[in-house]
């Protein structure tokens, strides 16, 4: 199914997507997105560093991913900081092998 959204990034529904099913999907991608990005931190600790330089070079070249609302770059910043103390509470070389 696919979500279409608004400027702001919130979703939009139609009518043959019941808004607890779009709620449901938006809450899995949220979860499966920092699993990612948890699980390449993991394997390599720089890169959520290296997040923001990413996003500050696609804002200054007017990419698509540097566009956003104050209120998204605060909560991608609050994401980030969950995803690190998340690592923290974590033993990585638990998980993998080096």
């Amino acid at each position: 199914m696919a979500i279409q959204t608004d400027e702001s990034g919130a979703a939009l529904t139609s009518e043959n997507d019941p808004p607890r099913e779009v709620a449901l999907t938006v809450a899995a991608n949220d979860r499966l997105l920092k699993a990612l990005i948890a699980l390449l931190a993991m394997r390599d600790p720089g890169i959520l560093k290296e997040l923001p330089t990413v996003f500050a070079l696609a804002a200054r070249e007017d990419g698509v991913i540097g566009e956003a609302t104050e209120a998204t770059w605060e909560r991608i910043g609050t994401e980030i900081r969950s995803i690190r103390t998340f690592l923290k509470s974590e033993s990585p070389e638990e998980h993998f092998d080096a």
